[in-house]
């Protein structure tokens, strides 16, 4: 068995965050958009609603005026519409364009569907939920620590 004292944890992270920024720097290069902006996009398609820009401020962490920027290149490159919210038309909404799910697929389902393919092949069930554990409380974490550094820098 492998202990955290015998093996560098945070190295394996510092690894697969890389690859990980490096594919997301590929993603938004791909969609014509800036990380940040693609992100943003992610966070939009994942929401259970449509969302004020103050709100997607809020989910990303960015502020409201790089908010506006954000929106603005989404919108100009297809991903994202403004709406009137039909509960209190002074308020704008933010919301992926239909269809960008399928629009997008081509970029990350190849993906998804190497990792489930990973995941079945290589790990047993009660590692399985091991490593969504560890996946799920180290997102908790970078959030966190997020947090912690937007503080610190104001």
């Amino acid at each position: 068995m492998i202990r955290a004292v015998d093996f560098d944890f945070g190295q394996v992270n510092r690894d697969f965050s890389g690859a990980e920024v490096l594919f997301h720097a590929v993603v938004g290069e791909t969609l014509g958009v800036s990380p940040t902006d693609y992100k943003c996009l992610d966070l939009l398609m994942r929401a259970d609603s449509m969302v004020t820009a103050g709100r997607l401020a809020d989910m990303s962490g960015l502020t409201t005026g790089a908010i506006t920027g954000v929106v603005d290149r989404l919108e100009r490159a297809g991903y994202v519409r403004r709406l009137r919210d039909p509960n209190d038309r002074r308020r704008i909404l933010v919301a992926p364009c239909d269809g960008v799910d399928a629009k997008l697929a081509w970029v990350f389902e190849p993906l998804r569907q190497a990792v489930n393919a990973l995941v079945e092949s290589e790990f047993r069930n009660g590692e399985r939920e091991a490593i969504r554990r560890y996946l799920q409380r180290m997102t908790e974490l970078l959030r966190e620590h997020t947090g912690r550094l937007q503080t610190a820098k104001r």
